[in-house]
């Protein structure tokens, strides 16, 4: 095992190597990357050696954290953009579009009705230097606070609970992959499973996902795609296997554990009632670059009403990582339907430097969602919709698009505390959220109801 001061020894002596090497003015452009990796490396790795963390777990355990905390650190972000011009080109790009869209937000927020839940929830947000999960802490430590004052501020649950969230979007029939079935209790679903009754809505299907709806975050892993003939006679392994699965999951509760908002965030899902949910899937597109059927998925970032950026994680023949998809930048000639960018390889993804997605070769199949306008037409009119009938600050609504269909897109979930990464877009999506609320620049409202509760009747404006 490597022991911590030796790790250190060795990267502090190659650092000094190349930082000699930068200042003397004999660095080649290749020393001026690994400078810039040895310093990223150095800088992310101490605050965890602080912590007391072991190496023994695997420091590359995610290479993807490395991406996250240079989208987050300052530090980190100066070090690179001055040694990578791929990356600081990605900025000044990122930058541009900011400045591009400032005025459109604040006259988004200047007219955008904030319910008194989200204001409150809200209240911690001082600076537009919080950065990113620090705008998410100050929330989450919001909505425990209120939680903790009295349980009827429930209104997390329009997110936290995948049953509340999809009664939600039911209510304000917002379009959304039909339902097959909810149950409130373990036993009533296996009872409907062993009975051969459970999957009959789905009979026609050759999969549908289950969902358990107390368990959102990604790591929880609790939704699955099911083979719909396994299951229609209520017999066999298969069914014997789901029932176990499903037992396990009843009682498991999420932990936010690599979150500086553990405490409150476990607060918030600890008290959530356990449930499932059958679903049908989204309209699946023939990709020719793989010969396979997938889906296509945006997570799109609203902000007062008004969308930002959108992942797309379903690019995999292009590019390491997620994709971003925004409004584009009139000035560099992009027009309304919105640009894509990608991160070329694992290398261009650490260090943040995009490219736009080619016109021809690997991953140029995807343009069909920029050419057939699906994110001015489909894509963030359903986001910013979905947002204001929530009267939100900020929001991630997740959206299934279809190749053919730019009118078609339906909604997946929504997440309130978004880990994605937006590569140096997230510096400026943070100021986006933060600076109405030092402001106050937004209309506030108040209702009886719950958030999940809203309709477009109750929000004024909306």
């Amino acid at each position: 095992m490597v022991t911590v001061g030796r790790m250190m020894s060795r990267l502090q002596d190659q650092i000094k190597v190349a930082v000699k090497q930068l200042l003397n003015g004999t660095a080649s452009q290749t020393l001026k990357m690994k400078a810039a990796a040895y310093a990223v490396l150095a800088l992310f790795l101490l605050p965890q050696l602080v912590r007391g963390s072991s190496l023994r777990v695997g420091i590359f355990r995610r290479k993807e954290r490395f991406a996250h905390e240079l989208e987050q650190s300052q530090l980190l972000r100066t070090v690179v953009l001055a040694t990578h011009s791929g990356s600081a080109n990605s900025y000044d790009r990122a930058k541009m579009y900011f400045e591009e869209q400032l005025p459109l937000f604040r006259g988004a927020a200047a007219n955008y009705h904030l319910h008194q839940y989200w204001q409150e929830a809200g209240s911690g947000i001082k600076s537009t230097k919080m950065g990113w999960y620090g705008l998410i802490g100050a929330r989450i430590h919001g909505m425990a606070r209120m939680y903790r004052a009295d349980n009827k501020f429930d209104d997390f649950k329009v997110e936290k609970d995948k049953c509340v969230m999809y009664d939600f979007l039911t209510l304000n029939n917002l379009p959304i992959c039909p339902l097959l079935g909810k149950w409130s209790t373990l036993e009533s679903f296996v009872q409907d499973l062993r009975a051969g009754q459970a999957f009959q809505k789905g009979a026609s299907m050759k999969t549908v996902f289950i969902k358990t709806c107390h368990l959102t975050q990604g790591s929880s892993a609790s939704t699955r795609p099911l083979a719909v003939a396994d299951y229609l006679d209520g017999k066999g392994p298969a069914v014997d296997k789901l029932a176990t699965w499903l037992a396990s999951k009843w009682t498991f509760r999420a932990d936010d554990w690599e979150r500086p908002w553990r405490a409150d965030g476990n607060l918030l899902t600890d008290h959530l009632t356990p449930g499932i949910i059958l679903q049908a899937p989204s309209t699946l597109t023939l990709n020719p670059e793989t010969g396979k059927m997938q889906v296509c998925e945006i997570k799109v970032e609203v902000f007062w009403g008004r969308a930002y950026a959108g992942v797309i994680t379903d690019i995999k023949t292009f590019g390491h990582g997620a994709s971003v998809a925004s409004r584009g930048i009139a000035a560099l000639g992009h027009d309304e339907r919105g640009v894509i960018e990608a991160f070329p390889d694992s290398f261009q993804h650490f260090v943040l430097s995009m490219d736009y997605l080619p016109k021809e070769g690997p991953g140029s199949w995807f343009n069909w969602i920029i050419t057939e306008d699906h994110l001015r037409k489909c894509a963030w009119p359903l986001a910013e919709r979905t947002a204001r009938i929530m009267g939100i600050d900020a929001v991630r609504i997740d959206i299934f698009m279809i190749k053919g269909d730019p009118t078609g897109c339906v909604i997946n979930e929504n997440s309130l505390s978004d880990g994605m990464g937006y590569g140096h877009h997230m510096e400026f999506m943070s100021k986006l959220w933060a600076e109405p609320h030092i402001t106050k620049a937004y209309k506030p409202y108040t209702n009886s109801k719950r958030i999940y509760e809203q309709t477009e009747k109750d929000v004024p404006g909306a």
